[in-house]
């Protein structure tokens, strides 16, 4: 998934949907370890910029860091 996620990104035109949604299934994923409290903090200001970015339905990805 990363390395689709990477592809993703280099386009000329990124798709913000196909973003926004490998973007969501992480964090979703992500939430589920025991490491996530300590990564979520890190995470936080860089997903916002993100998500800020992605607009629309994407706007919520920040608050699965909470």
């Amino acid at each position: 998934m990363a390395g689709a996620a990477v592809d993703a990104v280099k386009k000329v035109e990124p798709s913000k949907d196909e973003i926004g949604g490998f973007l969501d299934s992480a964090l979703k994923t992500a939430r589920e370890t025991a490491e996530f409290a300590s990564v979520a903090t890190k995470l936080a200001p860089h997903v916002g910029t993100v998500a800020n970015w992605l607009g629309g339905q994407w706007q919520n990805l920040a608050s699965l860091l909470v």
